[in-house]
């Protein structure tokens, strides 16, 4: 197989376009963030994440042009949905990350690719098409998703679980739950599913992927400072022997800031952890922003937002 450097040199790009790269941090801490256009047109984004403390560097694509969620947290909350992203508009997203990321450091070290830019993963019916686009450069996946309601996403959902039991590599699932609180979640994101119905799909996607090669779904908590966040709201539905716990701290988004969110206070993150152990959990902070993400309030679409304001200003 040939290396990643290798197969981006001679990639010939037609299906994504782009006139705005931006890099951040040092070899300690790098981030690179790209908007793109796409044959069908629309904004979106893609990064490139490698860190000391990351143990796998991670290319973060879009799946979507803007996204029908409208979670309270996220920068495209208000944002309107803009269409589909199609596999190739997938897989050369990858690529022209991992091209700009080379200018910074080896891009043939293993990368994960997670679906965590702009959009639902789980709304898109070409989803499946573009994961076996992209496996074609053996590279590791992690599936983001809030988890929508009906038919469609049960079924892509489905198509996930099924591509993950044959792929060779480590597929994680890891559902935005934002909250122990089911009101508080219902509140946040405007169309997820109740904690009833993900247990069901946790519990098909781990009798599609059992241990030792099925890894255990991800629940992540999208912490601000007045988030519920109490593991005995789980215990009885998602108990520890189904999921682990992921705590993302909420980084300032102009949507979430309108919304009336605010920074979670210095040291309640590891209080959290303690009272999630106490009550059996695997606790993962891992997925907790950098000091770079932090320095330049880099969550997911905050460049995408930018990159719009600049344009519309005539100041890029």
């Amino acid at each position: 197989m040939k290396k990643l450097s290798e197969i981006v040199a001679v990639h010939e790009f037609k299906h994504v376009h782009s006139d705005f790269v931006v890099a951040f941090g040092d070899e300690h801490d790098r981030v690179v963030e790209i908007i793109y256009t796409g044959n069908s047109g629309g904004l979106f984004e893609s990064g490139y994440y490698c860190a000391d403390s990351i143990i796998k560097p991670n290319v973060s694509i879009s799946s979507m042009v803007g996204c029908p969620v409208s979670c309270q947290f996220c920068e495209l909350g208000r944002a309107r949905f803009g269409g589909l992203l199609t596999p190739e508009e997938m897989y050369e997203q990858v690529l022209w990350t991992l091209s700009q990321a080379h200018k910074f450091t080896d891009v043939n070290v293993p990368s994960k690719v997670s679906m965590g830019k702009s959009g639902e993963p789980l709304l898109n019916p070409n989803l499946l098409a573009g994961l076996e686009r992209i496996s074609e450069l053996g590279v590791s996946f992690r599936i983001p998703t809030s988890f929508p309601r009906g038919g469609l996403a049960e079924r892509v959902f489905e198509e996930v679980a099924q591509f993950a039991r044959r792929y060779s590599k480590p597929v994680q699932l890891n559902i935005s739950l934002i909250s122990t609180s089911e009101r508080y979640r219902k509140e946040t994101t405007r169309i997820g599913a109740d904690f009833s119905t993900i247990r069901k799909g946790i519990e098909k996607w781990m009798t599609v992927n059992p241990p030792p090669k099925g890894r255990k779904p991800n629940v992540a908590l999208i912490i601000a400072n007045d988030t519920p966040v109490d593991p005995n709201q789980l215990l009885g539905m998602l108990p520890p022997e189904l999921v682990n716990v992921c705590f993302r701290p909420y980084v300032e988004t102009s949507n979430g800031k309108n919304s009336g969110l605010s920074l979670l206070s210095e040291g309640k993150l590891l209080e959290f952890k303690g009272r999630f152990e106490e009550c059996g959990y695997s606790v993962n902070i891992a997925h907790v922003s950098t000091p770079v993400e932090r320095k330049f309030s880099l969550s997911s679409n905050s460049t995408l937002e930018r990159y719009r304001k600049q344009t519309s200003s005539g100041k890029i």
